[in-house]
């Protein structure tokens, strides 16, 4: 799961687990000012931090995690059985990517 500093929470989650958005969770780091948020993989404890204001789409964000992760290659093609998550404002688990960026 990934938490930020607002409470969301963003995953790594494998097919199994899949949900569906992110425009909620940027807007909220934009109107913050803040632009890093926690970033966990499924089934581990440690997460990772990304900052979002350095990406600049959702290539980019995934590349970072597949990079963070040590997941070349899994992330980017959803064949491969993980999908990135995260939990908006609201608790609804949406899917990264479904907004535009």
């Amino acid at each position: 799961e990934l938490h930020s500093h607002y409470g969301h929470e963003i995953t790594l989650r494998s097919v199994e687990q899949e949900i569906s958005s992110y425009a909620k969770l940027r807007n909220s780091v934009q109107a913050s000012g803040r632009s890093c948020t926690k970033v966990h993989k499924q089934g581990n404890a440690v997460g990772r931090a990304v900052d979002l204001s350095k990406l600049r789409g959702y290539d980019e964000l995934i590349r970072e995690l597949e990079h963070l992760f040590n997941m070349e290659g899994l992330l980017s093609t959803p064949e491969k059985g993980w999908h990135i998550v995260y939990t908006d404002n609201e608790g609804d688990i949406m899917l990264v990517g479904d907004d535009p960026w």
